[in-house]
């Protein structure tokens, strides 16, 4: 220390200061260690105990270690897989997904998937939900059992591994312990058996989190391979290598849709959805789908939907086996899918349709829930046309008069249909109630709008109900269901004036009053088609239709 205060620094003797202090340490330190291995040469057995303390110390602390490079290895290998799997030809039909109840209902998923950016909007209210897991084919239920037995088989190992000292002091050594009192024995137990719990509970938590961290790697596989196929199967869909970009700009605008010999099959059984069904229905024209409860009606209109929108093979109800069907006059493979979607409007029902949607879009405005999602881009017209296309929707459905007149903002009011957000709270405001057949209409009146919003026919007049969808194609499916008669006929007129396509299915049998044509199902095949007239003089005999008015007249 002298000499490394001095200047300049004397590095010779700081040198030599350094071996006089460092000499005598490490001779003694290699003599203690000579006398210890010469007491161990002699006497192997009187170390037992501490080398295996020593070593089982070392182990508790390199297995979590272990484990963690272990879990680390398998996810990258996993996520390699992956990413060297893009060339794959076949996917799992079923894997483990985390999704809100919005995607479980295809009535709900196929509108979504139907209108250009409306996913992305739903994404911004999906992450104020809570997720549910959803499992697979038994995949992640045997994956959890494999995880709840690798740490059960870690708990068990590190246990024996730390009870080794206790055991070894207790049967191996006791004879070189023949010295001491059962009490200070017993005292030197305890304190192994103290050391080794507090270790073993520590190594166990350590190996529970670091198995905890890892034990997502078969559920973040899957999906990053679900994700990369349904990647490359929207690009190849969004590229439509069949479209003939000329011959759908001379798509007409009166030609509507036709069906012609339609088979297709359900995907979660061994059944028909749709059995060579042929219909047609030009714009201006309503064709009602009529039929008793699981005729095939909501299937029909499904299998029609999921042919023109072509949705990922994950998210389908259904198989197209074979038949075809135009738009305008064209062939659907011939459409760009960008520009079929702007002329689809589509509203499915089943059980739960009305309630998930209305949850996803509780604690908006009713403007943010009617505003089209993507309509025509028109620059600083686009949101004037946007609000004329929701004010002609309102008109068409006619909750102008019958909903928003008694909310208290109009279409500012925010609505709810979660009964928790009536109470006041200064963290979110004042929340308007609807009913289930509010929800219906304020649904279809959003449909509406976004079709009215994305017509881009010259022919189409946005600013009023008459003629504003012309060349656009209706999928609707038992809209009616909360309607009274004067509505029903109400909407049936206002349908047919706008100029657009549209099928609509009901149970309501009365309905086929107000239809250009009827279409009637039995047992997922069309048992007959024609106007309300034609059936009925059929006759009772000859025509399920005409069956049905008799029974209704004669009552």
């Amino acid at each position: 220390l002298d000499a490394w205060g001095n200047w300049p620094i004397r590095w010779s003797e700081i040198g030599a200061g350094l071996r006089e202090t460092i000499e005598p340490l490490s001779e003694t330190l290699s003599s203690l260690l000579g006398a210890e291995w010469t007491k161990v040469i002699k006497n192997p057995m009187g170390v037992v105990v501490q080398a295996s303390l020593f070593a089982t110390l070392i182990s508790a602390m390199v297995l979590p270690m272990l484990v963690r490079r272990s879990g680390g290895c398998n996810l990258m290998m996993a996520v390699a897989r992956v990413l060297e799997e893009e060339d794959e030809d076949s996917l799992p039909s079923q894997t483990t997904e985390v999704v809100s109840d919005i995607g479980v209902s295809s009535a709900t998923r196929l509108p979504l998937q139907a209108q250009n950016g409306a996913i992305e909007r739903a994404l911004e209210r999906w992450v104020m939900m809570q997720p549910r897991p959803m499992s697979s084919d038994g995949s992640i239920l045997k994956a959890n059992v494999a995880l709840t037995l690798q740490r059960l088989s870690y708990a068990v190992l590190t246990g024996v591994v730390l009870c080794t000292p206790m055991l070894l002091y207790i049967f191996v050594v006791p004879n070189q312990d023949m010295g001491s009192s059962s009490t200070a024995r017993f005292g030197k137990i305890a304190n192994l058996a103290l050391l080794s719990y507090n270790t073993h509970g520590l190594a166990r938590n350590v190996v529970a989190n670091v198995i905890e961290e890892s034990r997502y790697t078969m559920t973040v596989s899957s999906f990053l391979r679900v994700l990369s196929g349904m990647v490359r199967e929207m690009s190849q869909l969004r590229q439509s290598p069949q479209a003939d970009m000329q011959l759908t700009a001379a798509a007409s605008p009166t030609r509507g849709i036709a069906v012609k010999d339609l088979w297709a099959a359900h995907v979660s059984k061994r059944a028909w959805a749709c059995q060579g069904a042929s219909l047609s229905c030009k714009n201006g024209e309503l064709l009602l789908v009529l039929g008793e409860e699981g005729s095939g009606k909501s299937r029909l209109l499904t299998a029609i939907a999921e042919s023109i929108i072509q949705p990922p093979t994950n998210a389908r109800s259904t198989t197209y086996v074979r038949g075809t069907i135009s738009v305008g006059g064209v062939d659907v493979p011939k459409w760009d899918r960008t520009q079929l979607k702007k002329r689809l409007g589509l509203v499915l029902n089943d059980v739960r349709t009305v309630a998930d949607t209305a949850e996803l879009l509780s604690g908006c405005t009713l403007e943010e829930i009617l505003e089209p999602a993507n309509g025509v881009q028109g620059g600083g017209s686009a949101n004037g046309r946007n609000r004329n296309a929701v004010g002609v929707a309102m008109q068409t459905t006619g909750i102008s008069t019958s909903l928003i007149s008694r909310l208290p903002s109009k279409l500012s009011t925010v609505v709810t249909a979660n009964e928790d957000e009536l109470r006041p709270s200064p963290l979110r405001p004042l929340s308007h109630p609807l009913s289930p057949s509010d929800w219906s209409r304020v649904l279809l009146t959003r449909a509406l709008s976004q079709t009215i919003a994305s017509n881009d026919n010259p022919m189409s007049s946005p600013d009023q109900v008459t003629g504003c969808m012309i060349g656009s194609i209706l999928v609707l499916d038992d809209v009616t269901v909360y309607l009274s008669e004067l509505e029903e006929a109400a909407l049936f007129r206002n349908l047919r004036s706008t100029g657009a396509a549209t099928l609509l299915a009901s149970s309501r049998w009365a309905l086929g009053r107000f239809a250009d044509r009827v279409v009637v199902m039995k047992d997922g095949a069309i048992a007959e088609c024609g106007s309300h007239s034609e059936l009925l003089a059929m006759g009772p005999n000859r025509s399920l239709y005409a069956a049905k008015w008799n029974e209704m007249t004669s009552t």
